[in-house]
């Protein structure tokens, strides 16, 4: 049997800290080197493991260890499959071999045949991930799609999507699972992302379900902040003591609120990201450069964390998104941020309306609305506030300066009863 060896290995370049990672493969003196499409940190890479460091982030766009290293093991998997074929490729057949089986040509036409939707999907997940530098929430959002299509139709082929097939699919979604009419939207969106993949690939051929646009009532969304005076009572709310845990995710959304800045964006700053009292960061989701000038409130959080001897390190401590939003409804509780929001949505035709406490409905993105809404009542212009935030057109700002202007309305009625 033929014994393949499979390595990675940085191509360092001089005066730079970062290097390309390629993949090497050698068997009977043969070689080739596939480049893996990542630059990695060549101090955060382990040579003994080959992979990225645990916890570490990579190149400008920050991409973390975990999603390169998920991407890895496709390398090595096809590699596997390869050597227990028992074949002694040629380097052109090995080439294409490979490539098929991680994904970046992968034509073979009895294959194509043979494969089910969910195998697609699983490509499409793969390839479109490592591409679009995927975080790991888009990648959870998409598997949790799949499995409502997987749960609808575990048999499905490429070539039993149409137009009516999507329909059914809309009365699985709504009346099965029992999800609200802006779910359903959300998960068709998904599906169609990608159906209009598998199109470009040239696996699907009827377009009908790309065009497909399910008719649901929908309702603006309720967007949920902190007034000025929840604001100022979440601020000088002091957790009791052993809840450390809680103090920590008290700054962190009080520096959302004072910054404006996602949660991903808060939790992923390093140190020397400020600079002169200015923080210059990519952000996460859209990969803007901003530039986020500090008041005294987003000041004097961050440097009770900032550590100028350790540059790379972040600022503030790790958390994952769900845990600081089951710990910051905790926060909100104790801290009496109990005014009713009324939630309105649809499921099919019916319309229905629930009041709940704000402490159960905040989220960790009510600290970067909080930021918005209050910036916008107390006067700052909306094209300076999409400055700091990223907002790139006033219709993102319009359901804010809304807002906005409904709380000036109400701070002049109170004029009114000065006499």
């Amino acid at each position: 049997m033929t014994r393949y060896h499979g390595q990675f290995l940085l191509d360092k370049e001089k005066g730079k800290s970062d290097a390309r990672l390629r993949y090497r493969v050698k068997w009977e003196g043969n070689i080739v080197a596939f480049n893996v499409g990542y630059r990695v940190e060549i101090d955060k890479w382990s040579t003994d493991t080959q992979r990225c460091k645990i916890n570490t982030t990579h190149g400008k766009k920050k991409i973390s260890a975990s999603i390169i290293n998920r991407n890895l093991t496709r390398f090595e998997d096809a590699l596997d499959k390869i050597s227990h074929s028992g074949h002694n490729f040629s380097v052109t057949d090995f080439k294409e071999a490979f490539n098929s089986l991680v994904n970046k040509n992968g034509k073979s036409s009895q294959k194509l045949k043979s494969k089910s939707l969910f195998d697609f999907y699983d490509d499409f997940i793969q390839e479109e991930g490592r591409n679009r530098l995927w975080t790991e929430s888009t990648y959870a959002k998409l598997k949790t799609n799949k499995n409502h299509i997987f749960e609808f139709n575990s048999s499905l082929k490429m070539s039993d999507i149409n137009d009516d097939l999507m329909q059914n699919l809309q009365f699985f979604l709504q009346d099965t699972k029992g999800f609200r009419n802006s779910t359903v939207e959300k998960q068709i969106s998904f599906f169609k992302w990608f159906l209009r993949w598998a199109k470009r690939k040239d696996i699907m051929k009827d377009e009908s379900a790309i065009a497909f646009k399910p008719k649901l009532k929908k309702t603006q969304k309720t967007i949920v902040f902190l007034t000025q005076a929840e604001l100022k009572q979440l601020k000088e709310y002091s957790p009791k003591d052993g809840q450390n845990y809680l103090r920590r995710v008290k700054d962190i959304f009080l520096f959302q609120c004072f910054t404006g800045l996602r949660f991903s964006d808060v939790i992923n700053l390093k140190n020397s990201d400020l600079q002169d009292g200015v923080l210059l960061i990519t952000t996460i989701k859209t990969s803007d450069l901003l530039r986020i000038d500090l008041n005294d409130y987003s000041k004097e959080i961050v440097l009770r964390y900032y550590n100028p001897k350790h540059p790379n390190l972040p600022i503030f401590p790790t958390i994952s998104n769900q845990k600081m939003n089951e710990y910051l409804q905790q926060l909100a509780k104790d801290a009496q941020i109990n005014e009713p929001v009324r939630q309105t949505f649809y499921m099919g035709n019916k319309r229905c309306e629930i009041m709940l406490p704000k402490h159960e409905v905040i989220s960790s993105h009510a600290g970067r609305r909080t930021f918005i809404c209050n910036a916008l009542s107390i006067g700052i212009p909306a094209h300076v506030v999409m400055k700091w935030t990223g907002h790139s057109d006033y219709k993102a700002m319009k359901p804010y300066i809304e807002i906005a202007d409904e709380i000036k309305v109400d701070a002049m009625a109170k004029f009114n009863g000065l006499f």
